[in-house]
């Protein structure tokens, strides 16, 4: 649609709006104008009644009463309302559309009967005494036509003043001629001041309106004369000055625009100062610019080419150097575990192999520095490896299903015996309303309990340190977490709180030199449970130790896992037990276990509260079945509480469970002279307790904990043929000491291609094979023996002994063929669990039993 058009539809609806506004206020107007007029007439025709009845009161109706008896009426002459209608009775001869008379609701002559739109008036009149006339529009029938007519009605109300109760007051005091023509039965029953009528002028609006709409449609008319040819004149007008010269600029731009793109666009020609002129010469000026910029394009277009080439060449110079950096990157952290493994290995296992033997007091002291400056450094290696992979991105969460509760205990196990050479009290509590049978990474919620649990100890001299987990939220389908890490260590400053979860930092360089450590454990610890989808924080104040919380959702399991606790049995439940312990968090703890086993604990902090206690239950005929008591108290220790209470006959029938933060030689003999049922090292597990409690109820002897470190199997596993393929000497040496003292036999081979050589000759129950070897690697190696089984048949154990602990090592092993994987350094119940599990694996037929010099706590 062009301008024009829409110029010209502009210009029209305006004239029409402009005409209904002229219009409707003519028709305002005018309706003012005729209802102005209509209202004095209908005043006048009124006035002129109410000019009748004031003349025919005062004039006519006195003359006639002096001439007629006092009892005598003569309506005709003396009726003020009879006298005015029919006066109007005349005029309406001349005007019958109009409506005059006089109108009541207790009338003496019915044509004077009020209809309902009178009725109303009446009210009205009734309604306001001091009202005199009303007037408005008004639906009234006349003449019994059927549809009423609308009115303009005037009227004035009538009441009946003093000399009106001659006629209307009662029908004894009214005239007999009266009397005879009306009757008496209406138009009495007045009294002075009620509203006996009104007169009404009705004027019809059916005029009004004629004339309105005559008017209107006049003015119509007229207007219609003159904006028409008005509105031609204009848009002719916009034509010649405005739409054909917009009509020449767009058949130039339309051909501008149809011309090719290296073709220069035409210029307009344009004279004049107005608007349109201005666009013009706008336009002139921006087909010269582009003109200009047409001509520099190719030029510009080029060198930035030639710009974006030298740089997409520099970012995969940059990229290239960038993958380079992180492939070294890689394979030094792959080479620097490797190398540091090796020799720790040596050192590890060696040490721990010394320490099985028989050792002075000083030998064993300094055998057990060594053991635990190589745990420290294998710690150190293990986290730089970790935090390198966080930091690539490279660290996944695995999603198994686990138990929860032995996980948890497993790994606070061993942190105990670090916290009792420090004299602390290391407890652990997980709300009886937790799931046990979950799904998750349980290694990596290892590696955090043991960051801060470790931290914890480091940076605490004395009192205790708890692990306390309950659920903050759970559903059908998963559970929220919260773990708190409480110590009553040095604390954390206030501005420090931030700082310590960054890597590298500490919250006082002092404490790395006091305590050791290179700040990364925490580092680790934040990014280990943003990975798993929680949060982490602490509370802490200087001097008051600290509280580290952290939160993650685990899904709960639809099946129960391997590890989880078989039925328990029944008959502990209901079971009294007395435990006793100083400390208050590892008696609430004690006590919250036993009653959710249904047991009924009673605790006591001392000896003479646990003496007092027992006397009370033996006096009630129901002395204490079972006894749980901590081994180091002040005053008088555990096995000093067991002395004392063995000394009475009622104790014979109790077991005694002891709960240790030690072993020593002595406290065996005593514990086996005191008839104790378990000892147990500190922290027990709850499986690990109700276990003891079991067999100590039941009567099945429980074995009693021992300290030391254990370096045996754990598994018996009968006389195998080992193939050990190790290019270590140190390393061969340690491999063969550790299985030989377990009854194997061991062939050595220091490279991969003899390990081949040597499976191909003789017969061998297990291979355990290096991967880092001449000639041949392990991998090599493995699948060589995999391709000759595929011909051959059969299929020969091969379990990966490697200092490769990096990312998709094990995965690399188990490719090539082999059965398992165990990192370097070797720790002897881990490599002899491996082996009992590939072998129960391959050969179901004969599985593993325990050994009976495995040691259990």
């Amino acid at each position: 649609m062009s301008i024009g058009i829409k110029f010209s539809v502009l210009v029209g609806v305006f004239a029409i709006l402009f005409a209904a506004i002229v219009v409707g206020q003519t028709w305002y107007s005018t309706q003012r104008h005729l209802m102005h007029l209509t209202e004095n007439q209908a005043e006048l025709a009124l006035a002129f009644d109410v000019a009748i009845r004031e003349y025919a009161a005062e004039t006519i109706r006195p003359a006639m009463a002096n001439r007629i008896p006092p009892d005598e009426f003569v309506v005709e002459a003396m009726s003020t309302s009879y006298i005015a209608r029919s006066v109007f009775d005349k005029v309406k001869q001349d005007f019958p559309d109009y409506v005059i008379k006089f109108s009541s609701e207790n009338p003496r002559n019915s044509k004077n009967q009020a209809d309902q739109g009178e009725a109303e008036i009446l009210a009205y009149y009734r309604e306001n005494p001091q009202a005199k006339d009303w007037k408005g529009i008004l639906s009234l029938r006349i003449d019994d036509r059927e549809a009423p007519e609308e009115f303009f009605v005037y009227s004035r109300v009538m009441r009946i003043a003093t000399e009106c109760l001659q006629c209307h007051g009662t029908p004894e005091a009214s005239p007999k001629s009266l009397l005879e023509r009306y009757g008496s039965e209406r138009g009495f029953g007045y009294q002075v001041g009620d509203v006996a009528g009104m007169d009404v002028i009705g004027i019809p609006m059916r005029g009004v309106y004629a004339a309105l709409w005559e008017n209107a449609g006049q003015n119509i008319f007229l207007l219609t004369l003159g904006m028409v040819p008005l509105f031609g004149v204009i848009v002719v007008a916009f034509r010649l000055v405005v739409g054909r010269r917009l009509a020449a600029m767009a058949r130039h731009f339309r051909a501008a625009a149809a011309t090719g793109e290296d073709s220069p666009l035409a210029l307009v020609g344009e004279t004049g100062d107005d608007e349109i002129a201005v666009v013009a010469r706008s336009y002139n000026v921006l087909a010269k610019r582009l003109a200009e910029l047409h001509a520099s394009l190719e030029q510009r277009v080029q060198t930035r080419t030639s710009e974006l080439a030298q740089a997409n060449a520099q970012l995969q110079k940059s990229q290239r150097e960038a993958e380079e950096a992180n492939r070294a990157k890689s394979d030094f952290l792959a080479n620097m575990s490797h190398e540091i493994r090796t020799p720790m290995n040596a050192i590890i296992g060696m040490t721990d192999l010394v320490l099985d033997t028989e050792l002075t007091a000083a030998q064993q002291e300094y055998l057990t520095l060594v053991r635990q400056s190589s745990d420290q450094l294998l710690r150190l290696l293990c986290d730089i490896l970790d935090f390198s992979k966080i930091e690539a991105g490279k660290l996944e969460i695995e999603a198994v299903s686990f138990a929860f509760r032995e996980c948890v205990g497993n790994v606070m196990k061993p942190l105990a015996m670090s916290a009792h050479r420090k004299g602390l009290e290391l407890a652990y509590r997980i709300a009886s309303e937790t799931p046990d049978s979950l799904v998750g990474d349980p290694s990596r919620l290892d590696q955090i309990i043991v960051n801060l649990v470790g931290n914890a100890v480091k940076f605490t001299e004395s009192g205790e340190i708890v692990l306390d987990v309950y659920p903050q939220t759970q559903t059908d389908a998963d559970v929220t977490l919260h773990f708190s890490v409480r110590d009553t260590g040095i604390g954390i400053p206030a501005e420090k709180l931030r700082a310590i979860f960054d890597p590298f930092t500490q919250a006082d360089n002092s404490t790395t030199r006091r305590y050791g450590g290179t700040g990364l454990g925490l580092a680790i610890v934040t990014q280990l449970v943003h990975l798993m989808g929680g949060r982490i924080w602490v509370d802490s104040e200087t001097g008051s130790g600290s509280t580290f919380h952290f939160l993650l959702t685990f899904p709960r399991s639809a099946s129960p896992p391997s590890a989880a606790t078989v039925e328990r049995p029944r008959f502990v439940e209901g079971a009294s037990v007395l435990i006793v312990d100083d400390n208050t968090t590892n008696q609430r703890i004690l006590v919250e276990m036993t009653r959710n086993w249904r047991m009924q604990p009673t605790a006591a902090s001392s000896a003479r509260e646990a003496l007092d206690a027992w006397h009370q239950a033996c006096n009630r005929g129901a002395p204490f079945p079972l006894m749980i008591t901590d081994m180091n108290m002040p005053d008088v220790d555990g096995l000093t509480l067991i002395e004392r209470l063995r000394e009475e006959a009622e104790s014979r029938q109790t077991a005694v469970i002891v709960l240790t933060s030690g072993i020593r030689p002595v406290d065996v003999e005593r514990c086996a002279r005191l008839n104790v049922a378990a000892r147990l090292m500190k922290p027990a597990k709850q499986s690990e307790l109700f276990n003891a409690i079991a067999a100590a109820m039941g009567g099945v002897p429980a074995a009693i904990a021992a300290g030391g470190v254990d370096v045996s199997p754990g598994v018996a596993l009968p006389p195998l043929r080992v193939l050990l393929a190790e290019d270590s000497v140190v390393n061969q040496r340690l491999a063969v000491a550790l299985l030989q003292k377990h009854g194997h036999q061991v062939t050595v081979t220091d490279d991969g291609q003899a390990a081949v050589e040597a499976v191909a000759g003789g017969e061998f129950d297990l291979v355990l094979m290096d991967v880092e070897m001449p000639k041949l690697d392990g991998l090599e190696a493995t699948a060589a023996i995999r391709r000759r089984e595929r011909e051959s048949g059969g299929h020969l154990p091969i379990i990966a002994m490697t200092a490769h602990a990096m990312k998709g090592d094990r995965e690399r092993c188990l490719q090539a063929g082999m059965d398992d994987y165990v990192a370097k350094p070797i720790r002897a119940v881990e490599m002899f669990r491996k082996i009992a599990e590939v072998l129960a694996r391959l050969r179901p037929s004969a599985p593993a039993e325990s050994s009976p010099t495995a040691r259990q706590e």
